[in-house]
């Protein structure tokens, strides 16, 4: 190969090495959106409200005492729509899921059951023992054993830690269940007992500016 042939060669590769580098720094550049179109616009509302604040327990304990009035005056029916806004705003908010549960099981509708299973289930995984025990005997009621003694066994668990601790469930209680699962099925409920952690929905954010303490409501901004 003559030295006019290499030189040829040597600068056609680094071309094409230059050429693959501008590609990839298009392509990087290309996978974050233009701030100004509509997906850069949705990122940064969503940037901008998950720096707002979280609304804090007092303000949480207002709003599910206005859902307890209303369940009070006009019953679970008229509650339950009040109850689910509030039960969604997720951490801080263990309380009115389970009560939020609590209305939904007294409906004889099955799709009021399933919710509320979703409702307590979410509760009882935040740690609120209440919402345990209610949840192993509603499960089991569902003819859902493994999961039932599962709940069973966390709200023993939890109870026992609790610094005021309520009655356990009934050794009686559990037997029955244990008697229809399988070997494989008691060990699984088991090991879930044991490896249970607490875990918290996310938590609604109050949108950037608006004040969550002593004087503050909600939808406004604080006092100057």
């Amino acid at each position: 190969m003559t030295r006019l042939s290499a030189s040829r060669l040597m600068t056609g590769g680094l071309l094409l090495l230059t050429a693959v580098a501008m590609t990839g720094m298009t392509a990087c550049s290309s996978s974050r959106p233009d701030p100004r179109s509509h997906e850069g616009m949705r990122r940064a509302m969503v940037d901008q409200q998950m720096s707002g604040p979280v609304i804090g327990t007092e303000r949480a304990a207002r709003m599910i005492e206005t859902a307890r009035a209303l369940r009070a005056s006009e019953g679970c029916d008229r509650a339950i729509p009040t109850y689910r806004v509030i039960a969604s705003y997720g951490r801080n908010f263990e309380v009115a899921q389970n009560e939020l549960a609590d209305c939904l099981l007294q409906s004889d509708r099955a799709l009021d059951t399933a919710e509320a299973l979703v409702w307590l289930e979410r509760a009882a995984r935040a740690g609120r023992t209440q919402a345990q025990a209610q949840l192993s005997r509603a499960l089991a009621e569902a003819d859902r054993p493994q999961e039932a003694l599962a709940w069973a066994l966390i709200y023993n668990d939890q109870n026992d830690r609790a610094l005021t601790p309520q009655r356990d469930l009934p050794q009686r209680y559990i037997t029955e269940i244990e008697t229809r699962l399988t070997q494989a099925d008691l060990a699984a409920a088991e090991n879930t007992a044991a490896t249970f952690r607490t875990e918290t929905m996310e938590a609604f954010r109050l949108p950037p500016g608006m004040e969550d303490g002593p004087g503050g409501e909600p939808g406004r901004p604080p006092r100057r």
